[in-house]
C-alpha cells in the first residue's frame, strides 16, 4: 500500500511539471531568435534592392536613364548605377551602324514606265536624346521617308536614266535623307538600290535592242580585221614588189656594167690592132643584130645621127667588094 502511494504521488508531480512546460508565455516576454531573424531578412531585402540598381551597358550600345518618365542623364558603356525598385528606367540607344530595309515598290518614271524598286538604309544614331524623344519610331519614320524620296526621284527621271543611274539616285536619296532626320539625332551612311525591275514586255524590249548592238559591235570588229588583214596584205606585196624592183634594177644596172666593160675592151682591142673604119662598121653592125634578139621592145643605139649615113655608104662598098670578087 505505501508504494502504491508513493508511484501516485510521483505521477501526479510529472504531470503538473508538463503543464507548466506547456502554457503560454507570460506577456512582455521575448524570444532571443526573433529580432535576429526579423534582422537578417530586412537586411537581404535592402541589398536585393539596392543590387537591382546595378546594370551593364554594352559597348554598342549607350543608356538614357529616365526617372518617371523624364530623361535624367545618359550613360557610357561598362557598369553602371540607377536607382532601384523601378524608380529609374535605363533605355538602351544602339551606337553602331544599322540596317534598314526597304520592302519593294512599283515606282512610275518620267514616261509613265512603271519599275518595281527595293534597297537598304544604312544608319547610325549621333544623339541619343533626340532619337528617344523627337520622333516617335525613328527606324519605321525613316522607312517611309526613304520610299517617298525614292519616289520622288524616280519619278523626275526617263526609264533609261533610271536604269543607268543606280549610284546617282542613291547619292540623291543619301543627301534628301540627311537633311531631314538631322533633327532627329540621325546620320545617314549609304542609300543602296538592291534591284530596279522594269515590267516583263519592256525587259524583253531591252534584251532585244541588247542583242541588236552586240551583234552590230561584233560586224564592226569583224569589218575592222579584215580591213586590216587586207592592209597588212597590200602593205606586204607593196614591199615585196618593191624588193623586186630593186633587185631587178640592181641585177640590169650590173648586166650593162658588164657589157659596158666588154665594150670598152672590144674597142681598145680594135685600136691596138689598127682596124680599119670598114672593121669598126662590122663591129657595129655585129652589135645591132646582137640587140635585135634580144627579149625587149625598145633598141637604144649609141650613135648620132650624123654618122648613121657614113655607116650605110661604107656598108654599101664592101658589099659591092665583095660581090665582085665573087
Amino acid at each position: 500500500m505505501e508504494l502504491r502511494s508513493v508511484s501516485s504521488l510521483a505521477f501526479q508531480q510529472m504531470k503538473q511539471n508538463s503543464k507548466m512546460t506547456l502554457q503560454e508565455p507570460k506577456f512582455g516576454a521575448v524570444d532571443p531568435v526573433t529580432p535576429l531573424l526579423v534582422g537578417g531578412g530586412i537586411v537581404v531585402l535592402a541589398g536585393a534592392a539596392m543590387a537591382s540598381g546595378i546594370r551593364m551597358v554594352h559597348q554598342s550600345y549607350t543608356g538614357v536613364v529616365e526617372r518617371w518618365g523624364k530623361m535624367r542623364g545618359i550613360k557610357s558603356p561598362g557598369l553602371s548605377y540607377v536607382a532601384p525598385l523601378g524608380i529609374d528606367q535605363l533605355r538602351m540607344v544602339p551606337r553602331s551602324v544599322q540596317r534598314i530595309d526597304l520592302p519593294k515598290q512599283s515606282v512610275i518614271t518620267k514616261e509613265n514606265a512603271p519599275i518595281d524598286v527595293d534597297g537598304m538604309i544604312y544608319y547610325k544614331v549621333t544623339n541619343p536624346q533626340n532619337y528617344l524623344y523627337n520622333v516617335q519610331d525613328a527606324d519605321g519614320s525613316l522607312q517611309q521617308l526613304a520610299l517617298a524620296g525614292i519616289r520622288n526621284v524616280i519619278g523626275g527621271m526617263t526609264l533609261d536614266e533610271t536604269l543607268a543611274g543606280r549610284d546617282k539616285i542613291g547619292e540623291q536619296l543619301h543627301q534628301l535623307l540627311n537633311k531631314d532626320v538631322k533633327d532627329w539625332g540621325l546620320e545617314v551612311s549609304r542609300v543602296d538600290l538592291k534591284d530596279i525591275q522594269p515590267p516583263a514586255e519592256i525587259q524583253e524590249a531591252l534584251r532585244k535592242q541588247l542583242e541588236a548592238e552586240r551583234q552590230s559591235r561584233s560586224t564592226l570588229i569583224t569589218a575592222d580585221a579584215t580591213a586590216r588583214s587586207v592592209k597588212i596584205q597590200a602593205e606586204g606585196l607593196a614591199q615585196a614588189t618593191l624588193i623586186k624592183a630593186h633587185a631587178d634594177a640592181e641585177a640590169w644596172t650590173k648586166v650593162q656594167t658588164a657589157k659596158n666593160t666588154m665594150t670598152q675592151q672590144e674597142l681598145e682591142a680594135i685600136k691596138n690592132a689598127g682596124a680599119t673604119p670598114e672593121v669598126v662598121a662590122l663591129k657595129q653592125v655585129d652589135a645591132l643584130a646582137q640587140l635585135a634578139n634580144g627579149k625587149g621592145t625598145t633598141v637604144v643605139v649609141p650613135t648620132s645621127l650624123s654618122r648613121l649615113g657614113g655607116l650605110t655608104t661604107m656598108l654599101s662598098k664592101l658589099f659591092k667588094k665583095s660581090h665582085d670578087k665573087h
